[in-house]
């Protein structure tokens, strides 16, 4: 396993600043995590860094692009305790879109493959 960088409080810092504002500025929070990603791409809080991702993904009206993110994470890490969050994250979409009354093309764009 490769050692990060820079040191693990940076490591967390990044992502604390993308967590802060993943539902006011989903694109910022992107550019947070994709910071984090090109610093620390075998970092302590990888799987962290990736289920933001496709959180801020989701806030950024991007569902085929957090599915495609969310096959991935399931391919890199199987086991993850942080499984059961992210089919809630696409469970909360569905049922936000069934609110508003679109939950049939919601649901037609979580359920296409990854590109």
């Amino acid at each position: 396993m490769q050692t990060p960088s820079k040191p693990a409080a940076s490591e967390l810092e990044l992502l604390r600043a993308a967590h802060s504002v993943l539902t006011t500025s989903p694109m910022t929070a992107l550019a947070r995590l994709n910071e984090h990603r090109a610093d620390y791409p075998h970092g302590l809080l990888r799987e962290e860094r990736e289920v933001l991702t496709i959180e801020a993904l989701l806030a950024a009206e991007r569902p085929r692009q957090a599915r495609s993110a969310a096959a991935a994470f399931n391919a890199a890490f199987p086991h993850s305790v942080h499984a059961a969050r992210i089919e809630r994250l696409f469970a909360s979409r569905k049922n936000i879109a069934a609110t508003h009354g679109n939950a049939e093309a919601v649901e037609a764009l979580i359920h296409q493959p990854p590109e």
